[in-house]
């Protein structure tokens, strides 16, 4: 059985001064970001979020992309997507974060690659002619 997170004994420092509102904690951001992560260094990510939202402060973990593929609430959600693209292979996106019960969210295709589009933008949108497309391709203007 999981033992159960000790809220932390709240540090003397909470009622120094130079922390006593906003204008004075940004003025010794430095020092209190010691502070805080000293106090916190023995405490995972999760612990700490879940220390803080049982006294009702929001808050979620900070993540970079390795701890969100891990995240089992973000898989969950599929937060992200594996995709096929046509040069790369596969590739891993984020979903869209759109959820409406009667259209689930998709990703129809991967990103274009550089200059896929240019002959439909170009010529069938803009109207240039096929011979103004390879003037632009020869002053190295698009690709």
């Amino acid at each position: 059985m999981e033992k159960p997170l000790q809220r932390p004994r709240a540090p003397q420092w909470l009622a120094d001064k130079r922390f006593a509102d906003k204008a004075a904690r940004r003025q010794h951001w430095e020092e209190l970001d010691k502070l805080i992560a000293a106090k916190t260094m023995n405490y995972g990510m999760y612990d700490i979020s879940e220390i803080l939202q049982k006294v009702n402060v929001a808050a979620t973990p900070v993540m970079n992309c390795e701890d969100q593929f891990s995240d089992p609430h973000f898989r969950e959600r599929e937060v992200n997507v594996e995709i096929q693209h046509p040069i790369i292979g596969t590739e891993y996106v984020y979903n869209n974060p759109m959820r409406l019960s009667d259209m689930p969210p998709t990703i129809r295709r991967p990103a274009p690659s550089i200059g896929e589009h240019n002959d439909y933008v170009l010529k069938d949108l803009l109207g240039y002619s096929t011979e103004q497309v390879a003037d632009l391709v020869a002053q190295k203007i698009i690709l």
